[in-house]
C-alpha cells in the first residue's frame, strides 16, 4: 500500500493505493476527511463511492455541504482505479467489477462504448469485488480513520448502481444505507429483476435505501437517443435497446422500489425519486443531493416519485 497526497485536488483529501488479493488488481482509494476534526474517541459515518475516478469530487462536495446544513459529518471513501487520464481503462475494470454475472455479448462488444471496439471485456466479477470491499478495504479504512463501522453507505450509479443493487439484494447487512442511481438492472436479461423473491430467509432487513432515475430514462426517450448515437457504437446500443429491459431504467427503479416497499420490514426504509427532464448523463448530481438528505435526515420518507 502506498499513499499519494500530491494528487489531491480537494482540501483535506488523501489518496492511497491498495492492492487486492480478492480481485488481483490495485485500487486507487480516495479519502475525503470531514469538514471538522473528529473529536478524540468519537466515530462518524463513512460513505463508500463507486466510480471514484469520475464521481468522487461531486460526492464528497455534496456530503461535506450537507454537513454544513446540519447532517452528520462523514468520511467519503472513493473506490477508483490507477487510470488517470485513461477512462477507457477504468471502463474496462468497472465492467469487470460491477457486474454480477458473465454477459458474453457485452464481453465481445462492450469495448465499443469506451472507444475500444476490438477490446474484449471480462464481466461477472462482482463477488470478488465485494470480497475486496468487505475483507480488504473496510478493514483498511476502519483501522486508519475514526469511522463508525455500523454506519456505512454505498453509492453507485449506472453499472455502479447495478453493483449496489446486487449487494443490497444479496448481502444487505454489508451497508446500512444505499444510494442507487439509474442502476443497470437490464444486465443479463434483467437478472436481478427476475429474482422470484427478495430475502426469502430473512425476517427483517435494516437499511435505508434511496433509489433514483431520470424521467428521460424511460423506454421511448432512450430509444430516440440510441437512434441519434454515433455510428460506431450504434449497433451495440441497438442490441441493448432490443434487449429486454435495457431501455427501462426509470421503470426498473420504480419496480424495485415497489418490491422493496412491499416487504413491510420495520427496519427497511425505501425512498424513491424520478427526476423530471433528466437523462442518464445528467441525473446523478440531483440524485446525490436529494439522496444524501433522504438517507441522513432523522426521518426518511417512503417515496416522493
Amino acid at each position: 500500500m502506498a499513499i499519494d497526497n500530491t494528487w489531491a485536488a480537494l482540501a483535506n483529501t488523501e489518496v492511497h493505493y491498495l492492492p487486492s488479493a480478492a480481485v488481483g488488481d490495485e485500487f486507487k482509494i480516495f479519502v475525503a476527511l470531514p469538514m471538522v476534526a473528529v473529536p478524540q474517541g468519537k466515530k462518524v459515518p463513512v460513505v463508500y463511492v463507486l466510480d471514484a475516478n469520475s464521481s468522487f469530487g461531486i460526492v464528497s462536495d455534496i456530503v461535506r455541504g450537507a454537513s454544513l446544513a446540519g447532517l452528520p459529518h462523514a468520511f467519503v471513501v472513493g473506490i477508483g482505479y490507477r487510470s488517470d487520464g485513461m477512462m477507457q481503462e477504468a471502463f474496462l475494470k468497472r465492467s469487470r467489477d460491477y457486474t454480477p454475472s458473465v454477459m458474453p455479448e457485452f464481453d465481445r462488444s462492450g469495448g465499443a462504448l469506451a472507444g475500444l471496439p476490438n477490446e474484449r471485456i471480462s464481466t461477472g466479477g462482482a463477488a470478488a469485488f465485494q470480497r475486496f470491499i468487505q475483507d480488504e478495504l473496510k478493514p483498511f479504512i476502519e483501522g486508519r480513520f475514526p469511522v463508525d463501522a455500523t454506519d456505512r453507505t454505498l453509492v453507485g450509479m449506472s453499472l455502479g448502481g447495478l453493483f449496489a443493487s446486487w449487494v443490497l439484494l444479496n448481502q444487505p447487512e454489508a451497508f446500512e444505507r444505499y444510494l442507487i442511481c439509474s442502476p443497470s438492472l437490464w444486465w443479463d436479461n434483467d437478472l436481478l429483476m427476475r429474482l422470484p423473491t427478495i430475502w426469502p430467509d430473512r425476517l427483517d432487513v435494516r437499511a435505508r435505501v434511496f433509489l433514483a432515475a431520470g424521467d428521460l430514462e424511460r423506454d421511448e426517450q432512450v430509444r430516440a437517443r440510441v437512434d441519434a448515437a454515433p455510428v460506431a457504437i450504434r449497433p451495440l446500443l441497438q442490441a441493448f435497446r432490443n434487449a429486454r429491459g435495457q431501455h427501462l431504467l426509470a421503470e426498473h427503479v420504480e419496480e424495485l422500489a415497489r418490491r422493496l416497499g412491499a416487504m413491510r420490514m420495520p427496519g427497511l426504509q425505501v425512498t424513491s425519486k424520478i427526476f423530471p427532464d433528466e437523462v442518464h448523463e445528467s441525473v446523478y448530481p440531483s440524485a446525490l443531493s436529494r439522496g444524501v438528505g433522504a438517507l441522513f435526515s432523522p426521518v426518511a420518507t417512503r417515496s416522493d416519485a
